[in-house]
């Protein structure tokens, strides 16, 4: 069913442009900053490791906070725009301490400045991505419409991972060996300059719904309606379950390519396309959630995936392009499970009013922000089992411990796949359910404002 185009495309083109430098910023700080600060600023990898490892704590820990401040905190009448707009001084700053540290400390840094500021930036990322999402679901009350509203916003995230990732080799090819320094300098200013630029263009054209003042819940009964949202709790459990194949395989993959295929230099390319077949992907996703819903729309993609994954099995040394053709397919069919699953969200938050009373958009997508997290973190169980297994990159491994790699590759996400289709085959709210959810806050609302008082008049006790 063709949704009900609540947001026109140059509004909703514009909403989904701050995606781009979101994820442009967020791309290099897992691939690019720990190598950097490592060896070039002289840490130590140690050192390093240590520091992100808290930042990680600390941006879990964080999630749900900055969720029920903006949630509850508006400006002017307004939860969402308010606070994107409030990252992005914060996240400016951030991103010159952190991406250009030559620039203000010189040749060194301490510890201590880059886990000051890898911090902050975290506090500043969650909060702009948190009051996106928040806004993407309160943007449409319509089924579909929701679905092409987050649609257009993972498009555009991909697409800024797509582009900073793409930087990197293009100044390998235009200026040759280029030093890492220069590379996340380049990605920072890339975030300097599209950052401010984009947030103001959505927060200048696209409406946020006005706010009406939740009921107050007192944090034991909140926390005891959250528990007891069961769609909630299958949907976390989903999140969970498809961010172990993408850490799994994203963490695996350069030793896969290294010592199961063999091509290191086929690295990047074979990774971009990746990024490329999901710009593809994500419309044919949300286009497949219009006819079957979109949690049947996951189960179709976790199948796909499943097959595909499959396929690595198969890959002996030298199969360059059988390995780049799962890996766009892979792309083609894994990128929009992420849309879906932030589309359901937007419907269990009004699952949610229904039963509290209050709209906490924010905290939701913190916790869905927050299980994403643990499962790509879960990932790294794979590198002490290889370890046990007897793997070592490098091609130092027998056939063995690489027959070791290759099953770990497939058999962690293959597991995790087959767990969220039986959390989603059967999920409960689809778009019937979804529009009884809908008329029954309408008629709430109503209730409400006939109660209320009207202009000029006084309420009585």
């Amino acid at each position: 069913m063709t949704p009900r185009r609540e947001l026109g495309t140059a509004r909703l083109f514009a909403f989904a442009l701050p995606a781009m430098p979101l994820a442009a910023l967020y791309s290099p700080i897992t691939v690019y900053l720990p190598p950097f600060y490592g060896t070039e600023m002289g840490l130590g990898l140690a050192v390093v490791g240590g520091v992100f490892i808290f930042a990680r704590v600390w941006d879990i820990v964080t999630d749900p906070v900055l969720g029920i401040l903006s949630d509850r905190v508006a400006i002017r009448g307004s939860r969402r725009r308010p606070w994107l707009a409030v990252s992005v001084p914060l996240l400016l700053v951030t991103v010159v301490m952190v991406f250009m540290p030559r620039a203000v400390s010189g040749e060194t840094v301490s510890a201590g400045y880059l886990m000051f500021w890898l911090a902050v930036m975290y506090v500043g990322y969650t909060l702009a991505t948190l009051s996106q999402y928040s806004w993407a679901s309160e943007l449409s009350a319509d089924y579909n419409e929701r679905s092409r509203i987050m649609g257009w916003r993972e498009f555009f995230h991909l697409s800024g991972m797509l582009a900073v990732l793409s930087l990197p080799a293009a100044m390998e090819y235009f200026q040759g060996n280029t030093s890492l320094g220069d590379k996340v300098a380049t990605m920072g200013m890339y975030v300097l300059v599209l950052l401010p630029l984009t947030v103001g263009l959505a927060v200048a054209v696209v409406p946020e719904h006005p706010h009406r003042r939740n009921e107050q819940l007192d944090w034991r009964e909140g926390m005891r309606i959250l528990l007891r949202n069961a769609p909630m709790r299958r949907v976390l459990a989903t999140d969970l379950a498809v961010g172990i194949p993408g850490g799994v395989m994203g963490s695996l993959y350069v030793f896969f390519v290294m010592d199961v295929i063999r091509a290191p230099e086929w690295l990047t390319v074979i990774l971009l396309g990746f990024f490329a077949a999901g710009l593809l992907g994500v419309p044919l996703t949300v286009r497949l959630s219009y006819r079957v819903g979109k949690h049947h729309a996951i189960v179709a993609c976790c199948v796909a995936m499943i097959l595909v994954t499959l396929g690595f099995l198969a890959l002996e040394p030298g199969d360059v392009l059988p390995f780049a053709a799962l890996i766009v397919a892979s792309g083609l069919v894994f990128n929009g499970i992420n849309a879906m699953l932030r589309s359901i969200t937007a419907d269990i938050t009004d699952y949610d009013q229904v039963h509290s009373g209050s709209e906490r958009a924010g905290l939701y997508y913190a916790l869905l922000t927050l299980t994403s997290k643990i499962g790509y973190a879960f990932a790294l169980i794979t590198y002490p089992v290889l370890e046990w297994l007897g793997y070592e990159a490098g091609g130092q491994s027998g056939a063995q411990a690489i027959d070791a790699l290759r099953y770990t590759f497939v058999v962690f996400p293959l597991t995790a796949l087959v767990v969220a289709i039986c959390l989603m085959w059967r999920f409960p709210i689809g778009l019937e359910r979804q529009r009884e959810i809908r008329r029954l806050l309408s008629e709430r609302q109503r209730e409400d404002e006939s109660v209320r008082p009207q202009d000029g008049e006084r309420a009585h006790p």
